[in-house]
């Protein structure tokens, strides 16, 4: 059953063209900002949920649970990678796909189109973006959020106002998505491969 797994993992990790020219050691480096950088967004989402609030309400005990679980998980993923001190790429897309749900889910149920929470789709998509960089798999996986957004804006109350034209600026923020990952793919890619020229320059010389 293992040899299987790992056999599904390899044919799948293929899609991964930018992440597998990507070394051991900036994956780790990457991995651990990102856990930094969620720990920091769930913080602030825990003292959110406290501030003016019906303490006891079970609006509010949901909320906190789902918040502390989610530092649960993100606690073990940093526990695991601190204590194996590698990472692999399919982690670092649970991580994301994990990141889409949280986002998803806290858009769901603080207005759609109006929630204040859908520029994180931003952040998702850019690290996304930055850490796999190959276009073939950050197109359809923006693609994937687009719509994702898209129906919880036209689905959750208040849902957009078309008399007063709000499809447009869905529009602009889709708009916005793409660009933010097309840029961070490019950006990323280069970076990367100015990298390897690098390293082989230093290696023919020392040859």
């Amino acid at each position: 059953m293992s040899s299987v797994i790992r056999i599904a993992e390899r044919r799948f990790l293929r899609f991964f063209r930018g992440v597998e020219h990507t070394s051991p050691e900036e994956l780790l480096h990457t991995a651990r900002v990102l856990l930094w950088v969620r720990w920091l967004g769930l913080i602030a989402a825990l003292v959110e949920i406290h501030y003016h609030v019906d303490y006891g309400s079970l609006s509010h005990i949901l909320n906190t649970f789902y918040c502390l679980g989610f530092l649960a998980i993100n606690g073990y993923v940093q526990w695991l990678i601190h204590r194996r001190e590698t990472v692999k790429p399919s982690w670092l897309l649970g991580l994301s796909v994990l990141d889409l749900a949280v986002i998803s889910f806290s858009i769901s149920i603080s207005g759609g189109f109006n929630s204040p929470y859908f520029v994180v789709y931003y952040f998702a998509v850019a690290v996304f973006a930055y850490v796999v960089t190959s276009p073939r798999f950050v197109l359809p996986w923006t693609t994937l959020v687009a719509p994702i957004y898209s129906v919880l804006s036209f689905t959750v109350e208040p849902v957009l106002d078309l008399a007063g034209k709000e499809e447009q600026h869905l529009f602009y923020r889709v708009l916005v998505l793409y660009a933010v990952a097309a840029v961070l793919s490019i950006i990323s890619g280069l970076e990367r491969e100015s990298r390897r020229k690098g390293l082989e320059r230093e290696r023919e010389l020392q040859r």
